[in-house]
Order: C-alpha cells, then sequence, then structure tokens
C-alpha cells in the first residue's frame, strides 16, 4: 500500500468520524430541544430569550451542515479525481516497465551479437 493510498484511506476515515460526530451533536440537540419545549408551561423573557437562541443555534447548524454537505461532495470528487489520476499513472508506469524489459532484452541480444 503505498503513501497516498494510506493518506486517502485516512483522510476518508477522518472525514467518517467528523461527520458522525457532526450527526450525533445535531441529534443529541434536537433531543434536548424537544425534551425542554414539551416541559414548557409559562413563558417568560428568560425562556423566550433561550428559546430564539436555540433557534440561533438551529439555524447555525443548519448552515454547517450545508457546508459540511459541500465540502463533503468537493471532496469526494477530489478524490474520485486523484484515484483516476493515481490509476492512470499506475497503467503508464506498467506500460513503461515493459518498455523498459523490451529494451534491456534488446540491448542484450545486441552486445551477444557484436
Amino acid at each position: 500500500m503505498t503513501e497516498s493510498d494510506r493518506s486517502y484511506k485516512t483522510l476518508i476515515e477522518d472525514y467518517k468520524a467528523i461527520a458522525q460526530q457532526h450527526d450525533d451533536d445535531k441529534n443529541d440537540a434536537l433531543s434536548r430541544i424537544a425534551a425542554l419545549r414539551s416541559q414548557k408551561e409559562d413563558s417568560s423573557s428568560a425562556l423566550d430569550l433561550a428559546w430564539l437562541r436555540m433557534d440561533d443555534l438551529l439555524q447555525e447548524n443548519n448552515d454547517l451542515s450545508s457546508q459540511l454537505k459541500l465540502t463533503k461532495k468537493k471532496l469526494e470528487s477530489k478524490i474520485k479525481h486523484l484515484t483516476l489520476e493515481r490509476d492512470n499513472l499506475l497503467q503508464r508506469r506498467d506500460v513503461l516497465k515493459e518498455r523498459n524489459k523490451k529494451l534491456q532484452a534488446q540491448n542484450e541480444l545486441q552486445q551477444y551479437t557484436h
């Protein structure tokens, strides 16, 4: 496994861990908000401010989630491009190895015939 393959796999694993943590945090926040809203009895100005802050945080979370999804798409596209480029380079390397073998064989043949 080449260094770029290991880096590629590490990058994917790191991305998956970040995405999972983001989902876990979002789900935890949503469940806490739902629990708080179900317990709400009397409205007060402090409670209203807290709800407004939670709504702001939810909006911020949605914005971050959108950014994360966009970054994920860009990353997947870049990974696909790099994978294709790597595969192309590996094919070219194999062709060059074969040419090298043929040239070495021709060289050896010429040395023995001269």
